[in-house]
């Protein structure tokens, strides 16, 4: 395996969180296509620090903002699929 140990480990958080984050599917099967953004970093805590799991969720949305996967609303905390422009 490539990389420092450091990398590894921070490879190896980010492949376990990827199943956490907002996704079509999980948007989808609500009927208002809304998540309130508690319920992913709640599953991230458990996987990692608190603040390595607002980092990662701040990363994601920064990533679903330029890829236009996906709407998040800062002001309520809130993963939509409405404009995600």
């Amino acid at each position: 395996m490539e990389g420092s140990p450091r990398q590894r480990a921070a490879d190896g958080r980010l492949d376990r969180s990827v199943e956490f984050l907002p996704s079509d599917d999980v948007l989808d099967e609500r009927a208002t296509h809304h998540a309130p953004a508690s319920r992913f970093r709640d599953e991230l805590e458990d996987q990692m620090s608190d603040e390595a799991a607002e980092t990662t969720l701040r990363a994601v949305i920064s990533w679903a903002r330029f890829g236009e996967a996906f709407a998040y609303d800062e002001d309520s905390g809130v993963f939509s699929l409405d404009n995600p422009s």
